[in-house]
């Protein structure tokens, strides 16, 4: 997938505006981060979603 295309995609697909889905692009494509960067995202941001759905804490916060 180009560049061109991922940003359409993000726009098309996700709904996001064009300028934040080539700020987005940028930093996948330009390797100005980690590829890990973009995953660990993902995994806060579910973490963020479980809690809000009334799991009460985040998961990474549970002590046995």
């Amino acid at each position: 997938m180009t560049p061109d295309q991922a940003i359409q995609f993000l726009v098309d697909t996700v709904g996001f505006e064009r300028a934040n889905a080539e700020g987005e692009v940028r930093r996948s494509f330009s390797g100005a981060y980690s590829p890990l960067y973009q995953v660990a995202y993902m995994i806060g941001g579910l973490e963020l979603r479980a809690f809000a759905r009334g799991a009460g804490r985040l998961p990474s916060h549970d002590r046995a």
